[in-house]
């Protein structure tokens, strides 16, 4: 009896220690978007927002070029109650951090019922993988990315995991919507729900009673209501003009690599050369994630032939491959960067690492086992914060001296 409770104070312990050098590798990243130029950019249209400016005007000057959508101002909206840069740019962080551990609750959380000793020491490792990883990194700064990941999470939240409500359908539906509006990239996840009923029938209690009919008319109102809410608040064609025409006149690079490294030249403007870059895009983005293709396409299929489904895996999944496409049209054209790749990547390898929970906790090997492939997990991921800290550490800068907060003393 004793040894158990050893055992559980040690595991206990581990994971809170694991917990705060998560939040210092956070500090270490956090503070060096105080020094990024476009931090300011994108946390301007919140303080728009505040002061009822008209972010998307095309009639009077100033003129401000934006291809995103206005609702990341609504989620950083709080950081306008800072009194200087700094403190605006700490709450606007903050706020990322709180979505990031939200969305972590939501997923995660659907396992603590079995083992929430493997669920916790999971989300955590998965949160530090988030931290080297590249295409997942933007999610620690302020972007109109984190905002529309937090839509999403609201999605699964009030459609996979609350009760059999129409009031939580509704309201799952416009959450998605918010997605989209926030980020055009996360279009095909509108197609979740219609997906959901044709092919797994059964696996979401919430919409078990709605007929494919009713479900594509909630979530036509859904859309057409903040439809008519942005267009009203800022116009309908000047949001045409920055969504859609400015979004399109973007040019598209040949795309001779994934990353736009070896050559940076321009194809044309047509819709045959973009279907080709397309197309070139995603042969270099198989060589390179090819494990992460396969993984995902491997938990489909198994998702789909077995009896026990797992609705938050289904998701992620089916997210990402239906993000992959519009990711990848993102990073070929010119300018686009690794963040492209956010809205397939973050639900990519959430799945992965919930598979493994999955494993090991419906895997045929006795309870002591079980218990070493835990223990064993935790110093995984122990090793993995103190690398991930330690990397971290160069990128601490004192924010009280970056170049908004000087211009503004």
């Amino acid at each position: 009896m004793h040894k158990k409770i050893k055992v559980l104070n040690f595991f206990s312990l581990s994971l809170i220690i694991i917990g705060i050098l998560f939040l210092l590798t956070c500090l270490n990243i956090c503070s060096f978007n105080h020094f990024d130029p476009w931090t300011s950019s994108k946390l301007y249209p919140s303080f728009a927002l505040s002061s009822l400016v008209d972010l998307y005007n095309i009639t009077e000057a100033p003129y401000i070029l934006t291809v995103y959508g206005p609702l990341s101002s609504l989620f950083y909206l709080p950081a306008t109650l800072g009194k200087d840069p700094e403190t605006c740019f700490w709450i606007g962080l903050c706020l990322n951090v709180i979505a990031l551990i939200l969305f972590c609750l939501v997923a995660f959380g659907f396992f603590s019922k079995q083992n929430s000793k493997l669920t916790i020491t999971a989300a955590l490792s998965f949160l530090f993988f988030l931290t080297i990883e590249k295409t997942t990194i933007s999610v620690f700064q302020i972007h109109h990315d984190l905002p529309c990941i937090f839509y999403y999470t609201l999605f699964i939240l009030f459609l996979v995991i609350l009760k059999n409500k129409i009031t939580f359908v509704t309201l799952s539906f416009l959450f998605l919507w918010f997605a989209v509006w926030t980020k055009i990239t996360t279009l095909p996840w509108l197609l979740l729900p219609i997906i959901f009923k044709i092919f797994f029938p059964k696996s979401i209690k919430s919409l078990n009673n709605l007929s494919i009919k009713k479900i594509v008319l909630i979530h036509f109102s859904c859309g057409f209501t903040i439809f008519v809410l942005m267009g009203f608040f800022y116009g309908f064609n000047d949001l045409y003009f920055h969504l859609v025409e400015a979004t399109n006149s973007y040019a598209w690079r040949e795309c001779k690599d994934l990353w736009g490294v070896k050559d940076n030249s321009l194809t044309r403007n047509d819709f045959s050369s973009k279907v080709l870059s397309l197309l070139k895009i995603m042969f270099y983005y198989s060589q390179e994630y090819w494990w992460l293709l396969i993984c995902c396409a491997s938990l489909l299929f198994y998702q789909i032939f077995s009896f026990q489904r797992n609705n938050i895996i289904i998701c992620l999944i089916l997210s990402y491959f239906l993000a992959l496409p519009t990711c990848l049209s993102a990073l070929a054209k010119f300018g686009g960067v690794e963040n492209s790749l956010l809205f397939a990547h973050l639900p990519g390898f959430a799945s992965i690492f919930l598979f493994l929970i999955l494993i090991i906790n419906k895997s045929f090997f006795p309870k002591s086992l079980k218990k070493h492939f835990t223990f064993s997990y935790l110093i995984l991921t122990s090793v993995l914060a103190f690398f991930c800290l330690r990397k971290t550490e160069v990128v601490y800068r004192d924010t009280s001296s970056s170049p908004s907060q000087l211009a503004f003393e």
